[in-house]
């Protein structure tokens, strides 16, 4: 997601249906986007998509605030690129009546007032947003406004940084709706979500998170996750083929990347000639986020007959490097799981497992993960 701030004119302001009647400013009923921000820096693929002509960009939107509104009022609307010279990029489509379990919402916004914009985004383009209003006339914004109008410094829109938006966040009252755009227990929740947990459904559910709840947030939800995957895994064969180069392993198999729905991710040989899978579970978050482990995974690893497994947990993925913790043989844990699965009768059978780290016990000392990024010969 991207984030950015800008300061609303009266003309903006005809975005809400009662504002339009209230401010007398043109018959403009949009909000604009600055396009030397909104597509020179954030979106610069839109101006090519649009290609020199009139484009418009479906666009869910979820709006918070102004003040502590948490529950958010959700509609459709567009982006729209009008005209050959695409230098007018707007927030339109319709009024913005109150909504019906808020009918004075938008009536005490002002000029001058702010809008924090999250602005999600598929293969360049944007695809959804969130908006927070906030406003002068409510005392609970007051220290949101101040911080961002530092951001804006004199300007009428500008972008702003995780980091930036995370400090602001910080200071302002506990329910702040700002916080909505980097609530990292609901994106967590969404990341299961995304991998199949009902616990993440739930969690989405109970909250309401509405960008965090459309067909295009669980899409790019599963495809942050497929890459996460793969970046735990590439560590993982690194480490394996280092520990090889060493003598320290007699030989190692990456099985997952010839046979992706193989139940186990990698296989290796002990220099005594034992014989032990290995299953990754990766995350960019803490080590005690919650893992998916699909029933095959457990049948796998419960197999009274097969290797022992080993489960990997890769986690803090971030910029090409890691930690990694490692619970060995988790049969005895998987037989369990089994076991309890057999009891639900004919014809039942779980597709997986939400399961905490900390359900495992045993687990070895962290160990930091990097990628070798030296030229090979």
């Amino acid at each position: 997601m991207k984030f950015a701030a800008k300061k609303l004119t009266r003309s903006d302001l005809t975005f809400f249906e009662h504002q339009f009647r209230l401010q007398n400013a043109g018959n403009q009923k949009s909000i604009n986007l600055n396009a030397n921000i909104f597509v020179n820096i954030a979106f610069p693929l839109a101006r090519s998509t649009a290609g020199g002509h009139p484009k418009k960009f479906p666009m869910p939107l979820a709006i918070y605030g102004p003040g502590l509104r948490a529950l958010p009022h959700t509609m459709t609307r567009k982006v729209i690129a009008a005209g050959g010279s695409q230098k007018n990029w707007r927030l339109n489509g319709e009024f913005v009546a109150d909504p019906d379990f808020d009918p004075e919402r938008y009536h005490n916004l002002q000029a001058d007032d702010l809008v924090v914009f999250g602005m999600e985004e598929e293969a360049g383009l944007p695809t959804a947003m969130t908006l927070v209003l906030i406003s002068q006339a409510e005392h609970e914004d007051h220290t949101v406004m101040e911080m961002l109008l530092e951001i804006l410094n004199r300007k009428s829109m500008s972008m702003i940084t995780e980091q930036e938006l995370l400090l602001i966040s910080d200071k302002s009252p506990e329910n702040h709706p700002i916080r909505e755009l980097l609530d990292t227990e609901m994106d967590e929740a969404l990341e299961d979500a995304a991998q199949g947990s009902a616990d993440g459904v739930k969690r989405l559910l109970r909250r309401r998170s509405p960008r965090r709840m459309s067909a295009e947030a669980l899409k790019a939800a599963q495809e942050r996750a497929q890459t996460i995957g793969r970046e735990g895994e590439v560590l993982i064969d690194e480490l394996l083929t280092g520990m090889h180069d060493k003598g320290e392993i007699r030989q190692s198999t990456w099985v997952a990347e010839d046979n992706a729905i193989n139940p186990w991710d990698f296989e290796l040989v002990d220099n005594d000639g034992t014989v032990v899978r290995i299953e990754v579970k990766s995350t960019n978050g803490p080590f005690t986020r919650k893992m998916h482990i699909s029933h095959a995974e457990v049948e796998a690893a419960a197999d009274l007959l097969a290797p022992r497994t080993d489960l990997y947990r890769v986690f803090e993925i971030s910029d090409g490097s890691a930690w990694l913790q490692v619970a060995h043989d988790i049969r005895e844990f998987a037989e369990k799981i089994s076991a309890a699965a057999q009891t639900m009768g004919e014809g039942v059978l779980p597709d997986g497992y939400t399961i905490a780290p900390n359900a495992l016990a045993g687990w070895t000392d962290p160990v930091h993960l990097a990628f070798d990024d030296q030229d090979q010969d």
